[in-house]
């Protein structure tokens, strides 16, 4: 299965939209966790996360079938030594998956009890990885074994891994909130523990991380030097020292940079009568993202703020890290999904006109035929006349607009919730899902031979144009579609061969505009 098409498999589709959707982590993954629930059948799907300590790991997510107990509760900061006894990366290897169809067969160990103790039969675990290192894994438990796991099945896992670690970056964010609050509840000096902050949120994210920004929101200063994870100034490079005066750095480095603003109103970050109004609106945190073209990178600046306990300024500490492989990985899964979507926009659709091809109008059709829910429905096909004429006379791209004249014409006429679509040249079809009343349906009829009859005019030339129309009516919903098309197609031909410009309605032995349809 190649890699565009594991992008069209309709649950990668599906968990797509949910993240480029997601307003917040939990509903987002929660979401996520029951769609590939459902799409395996299986009893428990859930997130084991490495905890910001590295130490241990815990159980964050979780969906659970119907009649399934959840466990996530009672899996809160597990060491990994309590599920197995190596290291638990390992168990994954290269492809990232570890299978078992069948756990009574597993040998010995810590894991197999724990999973036979929750009355799990077969179960799949797949790594997930963060800047390439392991950061925890998916489970999905099943209470009856399983016979195999196909190699599309493998490649679809191994995807939505790696998009739940995009969108699980957004709750690392949220953790590293927890590391300000210290300032709020602790007395001692405020570099010192800044220092210490920072400390944490390096280890924490590693080479992402980039820099630090401490400033005085209420003076409009920044306090501390922007330092880089090498020690280095940023502030010194674009000519400033602490003190630094908040909105003219924020213009210079800007300007600088050529930056861009990612996150709508990320350029609030950069004025600080703007960014303190998220304060008094109660917001404790906020992450915004921008694009610095110098560097080409993505970044992430977190904004933490609080309040100094000695003078009442409001204070921001924001956390900046480089996010380009996420979001550049995220931009090209939307853009072949863009893709994706267009090619399949033109398979199904006519170029010119952007009415349903035949081959998709005819899918469209038989299907509704097929549910043969007793409603009472009908084939029109359409037949523009003389239209080798038009070409001959005025060339192919005169033609091209009387087909698109007649398309449009059309759109007017009939609903669009009905099908709509080009049968290929010259030839269009209509299907009315349901025909409540048939005088309706003849007023429609000769709405729209009257509208599609009305002179085109192109290079100061009246160009005239018609249409014969056949029409078949399926009651009760009893037909084939080739024996509707057939009818349709015999009425048509008798438009033509008496006068053109006209529709009539198949009757089984003769046809007649005139002619009451018993229904």
């Amino acid at each position: 299965m190649n890699k565009k098409s594991i992008y069209r498999n309709k649950l990668v589709e599906n968990v797509l939209e949910v993240i480029f959707e997601q307003n917040d982590i939990t509903t987002t993954m929660n979401r996520i966790l029951e769609m590939i629930g459902e799409y395996s059948s299986a009893s428990r799907v859930y997130i084991f996360e490495d905890s910001i300590d590295n130490l241990s790991s815990e159980n964050t997510y979780e969906w659970c079938a119907a009649g399934c107990t959840p466990h996530k509760d009672h899996l809160k900061h597990v060491s990994y030594k309590e599920i197995i006894d190596r290291n638990f990366s390992s168990l994954f290897g290269e492809s990232g998956i570890w299978f078992q169809d069948d756990i009574t067969k597993m040998e010995d160990s810590s894991l197999k009890e724990r999973l036979l103790m929750q009355n799990i039969k077969a179960t799949i675990l797949v790594a997930i990885y963060e800047y390439d290192d392991f950061a925890g894994f998916i489970g999905v438990d099943f209470y009856d074994t399983l016979t195999e796991l196909s190699s599309e099945q493998r490649e679809i896992l191994q995807v939505l891994s790696k998009l739940i670690s995009y969108a699980m970056s957004g709750a690392k964010y949220a953790q590293l909130r927890g590391l300000a609050r210290s300032l709020k509840e602790r007395s001692f000096d405020l570099k010192k523990q800044m220092r210490f902050e920072r400390k944490n949120f390096f280890g924490i994210l590693g080479n992402s991380a980039l820099f630090t920004v401490h400033s005085d929101l209420t003076d409009g200063l920044i306090i501390e030097d922007i330092l880089a994870p090498d020690g280095s100034s940023l502030l010194a490079a674009l000519g400033y020292s602490v003190p630094a005066p908040y909105d003219e750095e924020g213009r210079t480095f800007i300007e600088a940079n050529q930056v861009e603003m990612i996150t709508p109103d990320a350029e609030i970050c950069f004025h600080h009568k703007e960014i303190i109004k998220l304060f008094y609106e109660g917001i404790g945190s906020a992450p915004f993202d921008i694009y610095i073209g110098s560097m080409d990178m993505y970044i992430r600046m977190n904004a933490i703020f609080y309040e100094d306990q000695d003078t009442g300024h409001v204070m921001c500490y924001c956390m900046c890290t480089n996010i380009s492989d996420q979001y550049k990985e995220i931009r090209r899964l939307k853009e072949l999904k863009t893709v994706n979507e267009q090619l399949k926009y033109e398979a199904t659709h006519d170029g010119n006109t952007g009415l349903l091809n035949r081959a998709a109008g005819e899918e469209e059709i038989k299907a509704y035929i097929n549910e043969n829910d007793g409603k009472t429905g009908a084939l029109i096909l359409i037949d523009m006349d003389k239209f080798k004429l038009i070409n001959d006379n005025y060339g192919h791209a005169v033609g091209d607009k009387a087909i698109l004249n007649v398309a449009e014409t059309m759109k007017k006429c009939f609903p669009q919730t009905e099908v709509l679509s080009r049968f290929g040249g010259d030839e269009f079809a209509v299907f009315i899902k349901d025909i409540s009343n048939v005088l309706n349906l003849k007023r429609a009829l000769a709405d729209f031979l009257l509208l599609v009859s009305q002179p085109m005019t192109e290079n100061n030339m009246s160009i005239s144009l018609t249409c014969s129309v056949g029409v078949a009516i399926a009651q009760n919903g009893k037909m084939d579609f080739e024996t509707f098309y057939r009818h349709a197609d015999t009425a048509l031909y008798f438009s033509k061969n008496n006068g053109r410009n006209r529709y009539h309605l198949y009757s089984g032995e003769v046809m007649s505009e005139d002619m009451p349809i018993a229904l």
